[in-house]
């Protein structure tokens, strides 16, 4: 199989996961998905985005390609 292929592959498997909001599996599969094409920023915004389902808002603004961060207090609004 193609690196791109496999890639596009674990990338639909997170986003089935994500739509279920399986986060942390989800995440997985994204972080798989970028060893084999780590160029790839739709990747690395989908498991950012992860980590905000996770509620880990300041690891999701450290890894996202865009986006700001605002913490106020306990809540967090992370917005592009």
């Amino acid at each position: 199989m193609a690196p791109s292929t496999a890639a596009a592959q674990l990338k639909e498997q997170g986003n089935a996961l994500f739509i279920k909001k399986d986060f942390v599996r989800a995440h997985d599969k994204y972080t798989e998905a970028i060893a084999i094409d780590g160029r790839n920023a739709v990747l690395h915004a989908n498991r950012s985005a992860c980590s905000f389902g996770m509620g880990k808002c300041v690891s999701a603004f450290r890894v996202s390609i865009l986006g700001r961060l605002s913490i106020r207090g306990d809540a967090c609004q992370c917005s592009v």
